[in-house]
């Protein structure tokens, strides 16, 4: 490894206590803890109506007020599951490599650090990463060359015209200055398929990248799911045009204003299995699984897991 490699490297796992903070916590005890603290708190800021909760509060408009009465409940476990730090680790090491030019697999057997856990790059997660990195550079090498300028790696949004409290991230978006936006959603899980047709939550991002955006006729939208095997293969399209774009802009403004009723209706359904609120909801209790009336959702979800 390299000089500027090896720097890269402690740069992503590094140590709190480290030589270029000794003159900070050398003067000032506390800065530590402190810092700590925003690093958590940033690392958890997430939109209640995000895109990935959409297609629930979609179908259950009382998910949102029970999941966090689930959340401020004693004994509530907010640490996520190896497979969620995993995909937050894939979706860093794409955003590096964006940035950089580098191939992921030059950072294999390095270690990143996500949710407090460190993660080994692995020979399968750095091929995953490369299919997501290969089309977005294909697209903007046959459009632009090697000027980058007009892609956006990891662009926050908020969606203004919807509600304060909806925001999000786009992996990846390609401006295609006066005809189109090409959005790039990476999925490494391999556990659920995940489809493009009517997936609201690719729709959600859609809506995310547009905004500021006046000259754009249609959004090409692509989900990247390498490890899951689907009939369509492992980068899966749609396209839409801003005036549908538009139409699920004002039903998503619906739904979360439907959310804010504090006696807003519950309803189970299979979008209840990454839901926060599944083990205190008494609708994901009684309704069946998958037409099986031996078991409940909330029943099936603890098996899933």
């Amino acid at each position: 490894m390299n000089l500027e490699r090896r720097s890269r490297n402690l740069e992503i796992v590094h140590s709190k206590f480290r030589g270029s903070g000794a003159h900070r916590f050398w003067e000032c005890a506390g800065c530590i803890n402190l810092a700590e603290r925003r690093s958590r708190n940033l690392e958890i800021v997430h939109s209640k109506f995000g895109g990935s909760g959409a297609h629930r509060f979609w179908e259950c408009a009382g998910c949102i007020n029970l999941a966090e009465k689930a959340r401020a409940m004693k004994g509530y476990d907010s640490t996520p599951s190896v497979y969620a730090t995993e995909g937050t680790v894939a979706h860093k090491l794409g955003e590096i490599c964006l940035q950089s030019g580098e191939e992921a697999e030059s950072y294999i057997g390095e270690i990143f650090e996500a949710d407090d856990t460190y993660v080994t790059v692995t020979p399968n997660m750095a091929y995953a990463v490369q299919v997501y990195l290969d089309n977005i550079r294909e697209t903007y090498l046959s459009e632009f060359g090697t000027n980058k300028s007009f892609l956006e790696i990891e662009k926050r949004f908020t969606l203004k015209n919807v509600d304060p409290e909806a925001f999000g991230t786009n992996d990846a978006c390609l401006h295609i200055p006066f005809h189109k936006l090409v959005v790039w959603d990476y999925k490494h899980g391999k556990g659920v398929t995940v489809e493009v047709q009517f997936n609201k939550q690719l729709l959600y991002y859609a809506l995310g990248a547009i905004e500021g955006k006046e000259d754009i006729e249609e959004v090409d939208l692509r989900l990247i799911q390498p490890r899951k095997p689907h009939k369509d293969g492992k980068v899966r399209g749609i396209t839409y045009p801003v005036e549908k774009l538009k139409l699920f802009e004002i039903e998503l403004k619906e739904k979360i204003k439907a959310t804010k009723d504090l006696n807003a209706p519950r309803k189970g359904g299979n979008w209840c299995k990454f839901c926060d609120a599944y083990k205190i909801c008494s609708e994901a209790k009684k309704n069946v699984w998958r037409g099986k009336k031996s078991n409940t959702v909330a029943n099936a979800i603890e098996d899933f897991k």
